[in-house]
């Protein structure tokens, strides 16, 4: 049995964790590290920085409706299996193609309701398994 803080709720045998709706101000590092699937949605998540790569066995991410300002350079890279990634109705306001590094394996990623005005020509090049891409509700520049 692994450690649950009382404001979230884990499924071991599913390996999902939600702690959506928590007030938290940072990733809870001391989850299964065997997660698969972890629901950090309507927190107070301001910055990444090193915790998520204590779970490298994820496949889902949703970091939706936070305070995320950055996405940060290399976050991401531990998380080889990710799959899903979900980033909007945050306040990123640029992307840096280091933002994705060492997430091949990604099929969809949702962007959408942040503050981004432009998108660099290779920004998405190490993502070549991205099948869906949600940017809605952004003021992209183009031209």
């Amino acid at each position: 049995e692994t450690f649950c803080p009382s404001i979230c709720q884990c499924d071991d045998s599913l390996l999902e964790t939600s702690c959506s709706g928590s007030k938290l101000d940072s990733v809870p590092i001391l989850l299964n590290p065997s997660l698969r699937s972890l629901h950090l949605a309507h927190n107070h998540i301001a910055s990444l920085r090193q915790s998520v790569s204590f779970y490298g066995e994820l496949r889902r991410l949703d970091l939706s409706h936070n305070g995320l300002h950055s996405l940060g350079l290399l976050h991401f890279q531990p998380l080889g299996q990710l799959e899903w990634l979900n980033v909007s109705n945050n306040l990123v306001s640029s992307l840096e193609m280091e933002s994705f590094s060492g997430i091949a394996s990604l099929t969809a990623l949702d962007l959408s309701a942040n503050r981004l005005t432009r998108l660099t020509d290779d920004l998405f090049s190490d993502l070549p398994s991205l099948v869906t891409l949600i940017l809605s509700g952004n003021k992209i520049q183009t031209g």
